[in-house]
């Protein structure tokens, strides 16, 4: 009986974490991380796991960009430099919200980079469990109050990321 029982605790947890989504968030993350580090042959590996998104991004202006983030990461960590003389500089991005950084931080990154912008955005508004989609909406509910019914799509969104991600 323990035998069975951790068996079905296994088959539950394996059911959590093998979800659609949560594989897409895992393949973007490694795909944006990747050409953080300048590793093209992860990146073209990758790609092809994104062809269920072709309606949103653009897979071979993907690629191309793809090889030139790092290039924007090294632009990041001279102008910390300079603005600061005791940063340490980005030399193996490991997280998200370092790519982030670099894109809000480098002035002409979201122009030159649009593909890995929509990637980024598709990746940090995919909520992972219903938990998560619940508190979006209740966020919203908060944000989109009746006197504000009337702002933007665009607006919303913004207000909304920012309402949702205040450690950032």
């Amino acid at each position: 009986q323990y035998f069975e029982t951790l068996d079905v605790v296994k088959n539950a947890v394996k059911l959590r974490f093998d979800q659609d989504d949560l594989h897409i968030l895992k393949v973007i993350e490694r795909f944006i991380l990747s050409a953080a580090n300048n590793k093209c042959s992860e990146t073209v590996d990758l790609v092809k796991d994104l062809n269920k998104y072709t309606d949103i991004i653009k897979l071979n202006e993907l690629t191309t960009e793809a090889q030139e983030l790092h290039v924007y990461i090294k632009q990041h960590n001279n102008k910390k430099k300079k603005s600061n003389p005791s940063y340490t500089p980005v030399t193996n991005v490991t997280t998200i919200s370092t790519v982030c950084d670099v894109m809000n931080g480098v002035s002409d990154s979201k122009e030159s980079l649009p593909q890995i912008l929509k990637l980024l955005k598709l990746y940090l508004s995919m909520p992972l469990n219903s938990a998560t989609a619940e508190r979006t909406f209740s966020a919203m509910r908060r944000v989109n109050s009746w006197l504000r019914s009337t702002m933007s799509s665009n607006s919303l969104n913004n207000r909304m990321f920012s309402t949702i991600y205040k450690h950032r």
